[in-house]
């Protein structure tokens, strides 16, 4: 299970959305601005990301992760 007492804020502020995504169960949903220092860290529980996915995968959802360029231009 993934630990809430973890150093990470965004990952402690995630915990709250989390349990919202668990009570609600959509079939989707977006977050965005998951703060990232390479695609690595993906799986790497001790970063924020990992922690995110290994959360969102103990409450059964598949995890789809998509890195875009920060300038990219729309």
């Amino acid at each position: 299970m993934a630990q809430e007492g973890n150093k990470y804020s965004s990952v402690k502020t995630f915990y709250g959305v989390r349990n919202q995504i668990k009570k609600q169960q959509p079939a989707w949903f977006i977050l965005e601005n998951v703060e990232l220092g390479g695609e690595s860290e993906i799986d790497d529980t001790s970063s924020n990301l990992g922690l995110i996915v290994e959360a969102l995968r103990e409450i059964g959802y598949y995890v789809r992760v998509e890195l875009t360029a920060a300038n990219a231009t729309h």
